[in-house]
């Protein structure tokens, strides 16, 4: 297969997609209050998130980051908790902890190189972001 088979391969899924999501789209009302948390998530997702994800490559190795932004899925579980009152089982209790304690570990044992300046720093970046 060409390249251009390939592309026109991907044109006509993506298409395909778009029409797909489209027909199933409902239409929801935007209420008053609801500006003040799409402006605050517009803030924080392209603007802050890319703030923090360029600074945090810049002074940690990319390695170090995918490991701190590896831990989103067990963010967002107990974010649920405290923002949705989901439940969360004893499992999922015990990989945030891991995870957490295996963030630090790494941010205190990793040492500085020509690559990660500042390694504790760029992964504190990276978990902001």
């Amino acid at each position: 297969m060409s390249f251009l088979q390939s592309q026109y391969v991907a044109v006509v899924a993506l298409i395909t997609a778009v029409l797909l999501w489209a027909s199933s789209f409902k239409k929801q009302p935007i209420r008053k209050g609801d500006f003040r948390w799409l402006i605050f998530m517009a803030f924080c997702e392209p603007c802050m998130y890319f703030v923090f994800e360029s600074q945090a490559i810049t002074y940690t190795s990319a390695s170090q980051a995918g490991m701190i932004c590896s831990t989103l899925p067990l963010l967002m579980a107990v974010s649920a908790r405290f923002i949705l009152n989901e439940d969360l089982s004893r499992r999922t209790l015990t990989g945030f902890a891991l995870a957490v304690c295996g963030g630090i570990w790494l941010s205190l044992a990793s040492e500085s190189t020509e690559h990660a300046p500042n390694p504790v720093l760029g992964n504190f970046l990276e978990f902001l972001a």
